[in-house]
């Protein structure tokens, strides 16, 4: 299946006090480990951000259309710039996310709007957003909804079950640095 794949990286970091995806985990800036963990799926890969500091990853970079409005807002700016029905969107502070992880979607993805993680709770990220669910998406978000727990469950959406969840830690700050680094060994 053809999809492209969007990495998150516009946030404003603010408990990390700066870029997220430019912090280095094990000499590597935590946006490369991404990127590495997502190449073998051999898709056109972009970065969604404004800091031309992500221009060294020599990949497209598009900037989120309304600025500060957080992740909700990056997924319309990612589907709406897409040219695939089907579209992978990751967060740049989620180093562990594999490419292993992501190919348990394809058995779920024809059938759905969205295909994503759950446990206790849905996890957004990784996650397979279809360009269909642009329109209801981006009414609900100009509306004021942003939670994407919430606006993930308005649609046909089907989850994986989370067997490794240390694999879904999200960086938000130094000490979870920290413990990516011991995990990325």
């Amino acid at each position: 299946m053809q999809y492209t794949i969007y990495i998150l990286a516009e946030g404003k970091s603010s408990r990390m006090g700066k870029d997220k995806g430019l912090v280095k985990i094990n000499e590597k800036e935590m946006i490369a480990h991404c990127i590495a963990h997502v190449k073998p799926l051999l898709q056109e890969i972009k970065i969604i951000t404004s800091n031309t500091a992500y221009d060294k990853f020599d990949l497209p970079i598009i900037s989120d259309s309304v600025k500060n409005n957080g992740p909700a807002q990056g997924i319309i700016t990612a589907l709406e710039n897409s040219k695939t029905e089907k579209n992978l969107i990751l967060s740049c502070d989620m180093p562990l996310v594999n490419d292993l992880m992501i190919r348990g979607f394809d058995n779920l993805i024809m059938n759905s709007d969205i295909v994503c993680y759950e446990d206790e709770y849905l996890y957004p990220f990784p996650g397979v957003y279809s360009k269909s669910i642009l329109p209801k998406w981006k009414a609900e978000v100009a509306a004021g909804n942003n939670k994407l727990q919430h606006l993930v469950r308005q649609f046909n959406y089907k989850t994986l079950p989370i067997e490794h969840p240390a694999l879904f830690l999200n960086v938000n700050t130094p000490a979870d640095l920290n413990l990516a680094a011991e995990k990325l060994k």
